[in-house]
C-alpha cells in the first residue's frame, strides 16, 4: 500500500502544522479505498492549552464533519494527519512519551492511535518550519506502526 497525495495535499498539512506550532496540529484525510487522497480536511486539536505541544485531539463532532465532508465527495476517511513540533516524523510510543515528560507515561501515538487500515500521517516541524513527512499503519493487533510510501502526484483522480 502507498499513500498517494498531491503537492497541494503535502503542502496543506505542512502550512498547517507550521501556523500551529508550537502546538500540535491535526486533521483528516480523505480518500478512497486505493489511499489516494482526494481532500485534507483540518481539524481543531481540542486538547488544553498546557497538553497541545506534545498532544492532540479531535472530537467526534468533528470527526463526524469529516465524515459528512467525505460522503457529499464520494469519498471516505482514510485516516488522518497529526504534528510533531520539534520531534521526528515516527509514531511515539509508551516509553519515548514517558521519556519526554520526565516519567510521565500517556498520550502515547501507539495508545492514542486509530483503527489497523488507516493513514496516520506525521509531519515533523522543527523550529516553526516543516521537515519530514511519513505515514504509518497500525498493525492488525495494535503492538506497532509500520511505515507506508508515500507519493506525490501531479493530479488525483479518486474512485
Amino acid at each position: 500500500m502507498t499513500l498517494e497525495l498531491t503537492a497541494e495535499h503535502d503542502r496543506a498539512m505542512r502550512e498547517h502544522a507550521e501556523r500551529i506550532y508550537p502546538h500540535e496540529c491535526c486533521g483528516f484525510l480523505l480518500g478512497d479505498e486505493l489511499w489516494r487522497v482526494g481532500a485534507v480536511v483540518p481539524a481543531v486539536n481540542s486538547k488544553g492549552e498546557e497538553e497541545r505541544h506534545n498532544r492532540f485531539h479531535i472530537t467526534p463532532e468533528a470527526s463526524m464533519r469529516a465524515e459528512k465532508e467525505a460522503r457529499a465527495r464520494g469519498l471516505g476517511v482514510i485516516g488522518h494527519y497529526h504534528s510533531h513540533p520539534d520531534a521526528p516524523a515516527i509514531p511515539s510510543t509508551p516509553k519515548t512519551v514517558s521519556e519526554s515528560n520526565h516519567g510521565i507515561a500517556g498520550g502515547s501515538d501507539l495508545e492514542n492511535a486509530t483503527w489497523p487500515g488507516y493513514a496516520f500521517v506525521i509531519v515533523s516541524v522543527k523550529q516553526g518550519a516543516s521537515d519530514e513527512l511519513t505515514c504509518w499503519n497500525l498493525s492488525d493487533d495494535r503492538s506497532e506502526f509500520h511505515p507506508i510510501p508515500t507519493r506525490i502526484v501531479q493530479t488525483q483522480e479518486t474512485r
